[in-house]
């Protein structure tokens, strides 16, 4: 091989491998924001049910907000919140 060519090849190996770099950033980063989004899912869904456990209790009308918030498990404004959001 000539030096040209060597060159040549030598640049051309260098973009292959540019290329590949820049390949698994991007699938890297997709990655990554499809597991913050499912992380968002799971919690946005944690809360609802939270919430629709909350409500089932408020309307026994036989707990205090205390009460409900320690079966629950959330806290006592959570359940305030909730309860200012089923009126």
């Amino acid at each position: 091989m000539s030096n040209e060519e060597r060159r040549e090849y030598k640049r051309f190996v260098e973009v292959l491998s540019d290329r590949a770099s820049i390949a698994e950033t991007i699938e890297f980063e997709s990655d990554l924001k499809a597991k913050e989004k499912i992380k968002e899912k799971i919690k946005e869904k944690l809360e609802n049910e939270k919430k629709e456990i909350v409500i089932n209790l408020l309307r026994l009308k036989s707990l205090s907000e205390t009460e409900i918030s320690k079966i629950a498990r959330v806290s006592h404004q959570f359940v305030v919140q909730t309860k200012k959001e089923m009126k």
